[in-house]
Formats: C-alpha cells, structure tokens, sequence
C-alpha cells in the first residue's frame, strides 16, 4: 500500500524497517519450526469445505447474528460509500489490503488443511478500519444506518453476557486448560508425570518445553515433578500404562485438541485396573488425566 500511495517518497521511510529487522531476524529464529507446518501431512485437519464462504463474516464481527447483520447492512448502503476503483484514497486502500489478505487466507484454507479462525487476525484490524470509514460515510448521508449498527453490537454483547456461561464457544476454550486436571493428580502426590500431547504441535516440540509446560501447575503449587514426555506410538494407551510401570506414583496427562485423531481413544483405565481415569475436557477437547487408585 505504502509503495501504490507514496512511490517515490516510500525510500525516505527506512527508519521504519529497523523494527522489523529485529522481527525478521526472530521469525528466521523460528523458521524451521514454523516450516514443519507448511509440509505435506502434519495438519490434524482438514482443507475447509466450500460451505466455509458462507461464514466468512463471522470470522470479523464474531459468531453470532450481528456477524451477517453488519455485512448486509454495509452491502444495502453501497450508493453511500462506493468510490471511483481508479482512483481510490489511501484509506480505501488500506482497506482493500485488508480484504485482499482477508480473500488469499481463505483461499488457502480451501485448498490446504491451513485454515484456523486465528489466522485472519492480522487482516482484521484493516476491515474495522473499513467498518469506521463506512459508518463516518454513511452517517453524512443517512445517520439511520449507522445508529442500527451500534444497536446490533450492543445488542449482541447483550446477548453474549446472558447466555455467555451456556455458549459452547465459551465453554470450550475453558475446557483446553489442565490446571483442574493437574490439581485432581495432585491429590495422589505423584513424583513423576507421564504427558502426551499428540498433535502437530507437541510432534514438533521439543521434549524440554513440553515437559516446562506439562509440569507448570505442578511446580506453581510446590510439588514439581519429574515430567517423561511421550510421543504415543500406534497404540498411546499400551506406550503409557508400560511407561508408568508398577510405580504408585506415576500419573498420567493426555491432552489433544481434536477427540478423533487417528480414531485413537484414551482407555488406559480399561486396559489397567489400577488406574483411575477423568476426562477433564470439553466436547472437542481432551484433557485425559490418570492416577493409581487407592487400594491399587
């Protein structure tokens, strides 16, 4: 955007790039890693399906009515704010590099199992911009259009502070924590912990972070424990209960972010006797945490 508005006055702005040298040089750090991702087979999802082009506007505005709502209104005002396309202004297109952006990832997603919610984030920012610029346009035109958009966000978060403990959305990212999980296995005072988080990610990670991570609440409450990373093998269930042994102390942590991975589901309580399991999870989140039972 900067080389379409300014061209020449662009080479004065060098200054400018000295913090993302330092950005460049943290990404290159990563790179690596973040390239693992971008290999064939390394995704537990899949590409979006078509159906995903209808749900676009709640990728910006939220789940929820107000999402289809504010793109509809925007659309039926069109004669208060489109402009001349040869000759567009430096917000316009600030925003149409936003919606650019916005169209390149779901595209992607369509077509490659690279798609998550989170990654719009950096285009966001420039489609409120458009939002903003919309409403200030409209308003001179017609300050009806402009009110009933506030009404609907208002009337959203209204909604979203009534039904907010019942919303699965909600619930769900309560469920992706294992600090209950970690306190339940305290209980039993274990000095080693078996984890497993089998998803790209953990595949990736190395064993020393997962092990900070799995351990946290442990070492938070003052009962820091030897972490064994495990990497699941074709049977997890087997690779953890032969892991763990005959020791009383052992415990078991089994965290994923999709239930259905490899059709492989956590019985290590079924297979062991001397295990007590819970699922401390939500409907799509596995948070799997095992103990010995007391009269094991």
């Amino acid at each position: 955007m900067l080389l379409a508005v300014l061209r020449r006055e662009v080479a004065r702005l060098y200054p400018a790039a000295l913090p993302l040298m330092l950005a460049t040089v943290w990404i290159a750090f990563h790179a690596s890693f973040v390239l693992d991702f971008a290999a064939g087979h390394t995704a537990h999802y899949s590409p979006a399906p078509l159906v995903t082009l209808t749900a676009f506007p709640w990728f910006v505005f939220g789940q929820g009515f107000q999402a289809f709502m504010i793109v509809g209104l925007i659309a039926f005002t069109s004669r208060y704010w489109w402009g001349d396309l040869r000759n567009p202004s430096p917000e316009a297109l600030l925003i149409w590099t936003g919606i650019a952006a916005f169209v390149l990832i779901l595209a992607m997603g369509l077509l490659r199992a690279t798609l998550m919610p989170r990654y719009f984030t950096p285009g966001i920012p420039a489609l409120l911009f458009g939002v903003a610029c919309w409403a200030e346009r409209v308003r001179s035109k017609d300050v009806r259009p402009a009110f009933f958009m506030f009404a609907v966000f208002f009337a959203a978060m209204a909604a979203t502070l009534v039904t907010g403990p019942n919303d699965m959305r909600f619930r769900e990212r309560r469920n992706f924590q294992f600090e209950t999980a970690s306190a339940w296995l305290m209980e039993r005072s274990p000095d080693r912990l078996l984890f497993l988080w089998p998803t790209p990610t953990g595949a990736q990670s190395k064993s020393k972070f997962l092990a900070e991570i799995a351990g946290f609440f442990f070492a938070r409450a003052g009962h820091p424990v030897k972490v064994e990373i495990s990497r699941g093998g074709t049977d997890p269930n087997r690779a953890l209960i032969a892991a763990a042994g005959s020791d009383p102390r052992a415990t078991i942590l089994w965290m994923s972010d999709n239930r259905t991975a490899a059709d492989v589901k956590p019985t290590v309580d079924r297979q062991d006797r001397s295990w007590e399991c819970r699922d401390f999870g939500g409907e799509n989140i596995l948070v799997y945490a095992c103990r010995r039972k007391v009269d094991a």
